[in-house]
């Protein structure tokens, strides 16, 4: 059943190629065209003015018009079809919008930079995308100069559940809210009671943030608002944030079913991780799921985690006792009145479009799309293999002892086997200098049941072995942990109940982001492993984001740099904007930090000239070999320890 809902009036600019499509024509024959829109898909909607401008060497505004559907993943209807020009501009599924126009006399470019609130506009300077945003003011001039009035806003009917944006255009990243799994829906309240009411200027509403939610730095804050813009609940409109006519209907209803089909219709792997959870699966069995069935490259379990928070606050998936995700009633009788995926799609070929405002100039190609670097781990090694073994043989105790401790050492903890009478079995010791180390003692657990149960494990002498070692924390690794009690005991005991499932993901996750022993602390900080691997997990993700976005950065100004010369942080912004999502949030200043940090020594992998600009050292290779020298200087850590 389709709902009406009142829309605040926003514009567009559309901008055609008459070299990809026929614009001229196509407004002779029809009124309805289905514009594809590969920017601010979030935030048009329905009901919004649309303005057509025609590229080329009679450029300028042809039509004016309204978007009479939401965005939604279609294909050129067959009628629009012989409006192609060129095949870049493809029939596929894509996420398009309706948009009802009325051709006009041709509105000139000159006309428009004429206008003092346009002179500066992206369409003027730098016109090589497809949707432009105007301001209510940019909007108002321009209305001065149309004949006539744009058609009329109607009542505009949403579907019961928001349609589904092409699974290309939906963003691999998830953003998570304070509070744990089961508070993101409430702060989600929270947030938009806040929005509706003051209609906040961005800064504002991040300051807000910051202080209502205690953290730290503004990044967080920062990332919440952009997600939130991208999940379409908040939209833009004159410079303050709103509700969008979703967030509105959601804060209106609390359909729980409305705001998953929301966030799925945005977000990759939505419905699709409820689909894979009919029966319990572990965090990384999802993880496993999401990376071989929807290629989504993640090398931590922090999107999974992410989803979880979402989905487990709104009550489609719930964990078990064992920390399994399994999909409620629910989530299961929402399923089906979602379009899933059954496996990732490949990408449709680049359009080439970039966005406005780029500092260096345009080229005749675009520049090639840059993919963080991935060492995925294809096959289980000789370790996890024992671990796996060993674990589930009541028969190899002190083999699964010295696999553990081995695991552990692979971390970068000083793992010892202690074993033997009145002993813990491995004392790990966390070397970080006479105020941050830390010890924690293993006691390790093999069956050849489902499941390490509570009278398995001796708490008593758990506490006793903590006191002789002077451990700060307590760990009992077994194959898996079985009941609630034995769940209970470990949080009432402060001990962290690690299976090896859960070990192993961490040591793959460690060869592939390497984290430090304080990162590693968080795994015994909670008694709830789950929500410690997860805490490294968000902190590996970051890692890894700054990582690739030094990488992307020296690569980015190597390729550029050769015709553009010495390159500065907004030079490379745009264009590293497009490399990939992940770094769709990027800022300036993040590209600056990164500079400045390339460029000091020891390392200087930049060069910094007199104009505050920077130029890489000529070649990657001697790029990655001034690398390398670091590490052959390092030697062999194990002689460094001793």
């Amino acid at each position: 059943m389709a709902f009406t809902l009142q829309v605040p009036e926003r514009a567009w600019l559309l901008q055609a190629n008459p070299d990809r499509y026929d614009i001229d024509s196509a407004l002779k024959s029809i009124d309805t065209i289905h514009w594809r829109l590969p920017q601010y898909s979030s935030d048009v909607n329905a009901g919004d003015i649309a303005l057509i401008w025609r590229s080329g060497t009679d450029a300028g505004i042809v039509a004016v018009g309204r978007i009479s559907s939401e965005p939604s993943a279609l294909a050129v209807p067959e009628i629009e079809q012989r409006f192609t020009v060129d095949p870049r501009e493809g029939f596929e599924v894509t996420t398009r919008g309706a948009v009802r126009l009325r051709a006009i006399p041709l509105l000139p470019k000159a006309a428009v930079a004429a206008l003092p609130e346009m002179r500066d506009h992206a369409i003027i300077k730098a016109p090589m995308q497809t949707v432009y945003p105007l301001t209510p003011e940019q909007w108002h001039a321009l209305e001065g100069l149309l004949p006539g009035q744009a058609p009329q806003s109607t009542p505009v009917e949403y579907e019961e559940l928001p349609k589904a944006f092409s699974w290309n255009q939906r963003r691999k990243s998830a953003y998570p809210l304070p509070g744990g799994y089961d508070a993101y829906v409430t702060n989600l309240k929270s947030m938009l009671d806040w929005v509706a009411e003051h209609k906040p200027k961005r800064e504002a509403l991040e300051r807000w943030l910051r202080d209502k939610f205690s953290y730290k730095s503004g990044k967080a804050a920062s990332e919440i608002v952009d997600f939130l813009h991208r999940a379409s609940l908040f939209q833009t409109n004159g410079g303050s944030i709103e509700l969008s006519p979703y967030g509105a209907k959601w804060l209106q209803t609390r359909d729980a079913a409305y705001l998953v089909a929301l966030l799925h219709s945005r977000i990759q792997f939505i419905g699709e991780m409820i689909a894979s959870i009919i029966e319990p699966r572990s965090p990384e069995e999802i993880l496993a799921i999401a990376n071989i069935d929807y290629s989504m490259g993640w090398q931590t379990r922090a999107q999974v985690d992410r989803r979880r928070g979402w989905l487990q606050s709104a009550g489609v998936i719930s964990a078990d006792s064992e920390g399994r995700l399994v999909a409620t009633e629910a989530g299961r009788q929402l399923l089906p009145r979602l379009e899933l995926q059954s496996s990732a799609p490949s990408a449709p070929p680049s359009q080439g479009e970039a966005p406005a405002t780029v500092a260096v100039q345009p080229r005749a190609m675009p520049f090639p799309v840059l993919e963080p670097q991935v060492n995925p781990i294809t096959s289980p090694d000789e370790l996890e293999v024992l671990l796996r073994r060993t674990a589930s043989l009541a028969t190899a105790p002190i083999e699964f002892e010295h696999a553990v401790a081995a695991a552990f050492a692979s971390l970068g903890f000083d793992a010892t086997n202690l074993g033997g009478s009145g002993k813990t079995d491995i004392l790990l010791v966390a070397a970080l200098g006479p105020t941050d180390s830390y010890r924690v003692i293993v006691d390790c657990k093999t069956t050849s049941h489902e499941g390490v149960s509570d009278p398995q494990i001796d708490w008593t002498t758990l506490d006793e072995h903590r006191e002789k070692h002077e451990a700060n924390y307590v760990a009992v690794v077994g194959p898996a942990f079985s009941g609630p009690r034995v769940q209970e005991r470990a949080r009432q005991k402060h001990v962290t109940l690690l299976d090896v499932k859960r070990l192993i993901t961490i040591r793959q996750q460690h060869l592939r982001v390497p984290m430090g022993l304080e990162t590693y602390r968080l795994l015994f900080d909670n008694a709830d492993a789950d929500h410690g691997a997860a805490s490294v997990a968000e902190a590996a993700d970051d890692f890894s984001r700054w990582l690739n976005l030094g990488a992307d950065i020296l690569r980015l100004a190597r390729a550029l740099e050769v015709t553009e010369g010495p390159l500065s942080a907004r030079d490379l912004y745009w264009n590293l904007r497009q490399s990939g999502e992940q770094f769709s949030s990027v800022a300036d200043s993040d590209i600056q930090v990164v500079l400045e940090a390339l460029s000091r020594s020891p390392l200087a992998l930049l060069r910094k000239t007199s104009d505050n600009k920077f130029q890489t050292l000529g070649s990657l290779a001697t790029t990655r070999a001034r690398l390398e020298a670091l590490a052959m200087l390092l030697g062999d850590v194990g002689t460094l320890k001793k």
